[in-house]
């Protein structure tokens, strides 16, 4: 019979060192797998022109929940889970504004990766994200 010459205690803290290990393996992996890549926006700031090209006669929506129609003669209306409003839509530089009937104003920048538009905010965070689909009939 072999004698174990370790203290229980040292035991103990190569037993804890060895779940920690375990634990780090099995935790890590998954998170390292969903940390985001920085750097690898593949979302492009619109300039106006591209803007107006992309936005103008088109619905700006989740499919869903919300749409936003911009007509051609500077009108906006908007769809939200039944409820509506409605404004005109300008650009200001390269930044889209809305002035809504209901009395609020919001400018947002324009980024586009494939057929998905965002409306973002000054500091880059996202206020919205959708298509562009034609002119459906809404509320």
């Amino acid at each position: 019979m072999m004698i174990d010459d370790r203290s229980p205690a040292r035991s103990k803290r190569a037993l804890a060192r060895t779940a920690m290990i375990m634990l780090s393996i099995a935790v890590g992996v998954p998170l390292s797998v969903s940390v985001p890549t920085w750097g690898t926006d593949k979302f492009v700031k619109l300039k106006a022109t591209e803007i107006r090209s992309a936005f103008v006669g088109m619905d700006f929506t989740d499919d869903v929940h919300w749409a936003l129609q911009h007509f051609r003669d500077g009108k906006v209306k908007s769809f939200h889970m039944g409820s509506g409003d409605s404004g005109k839509w300008q650009l200001e530089g390269d930044v889209f504004c809305v002035d809504y009937i209901k009395g609020q104003k919001e400018c947002h920048q324009i980024w586009r990766s494939g057929k998905t538009y965002q409306l973002r905010r000054d500091d880059g965070s996202v206020f919205l994200e959708g298509e562009l689909v034609k002119h459906q009939k809404r509320g």
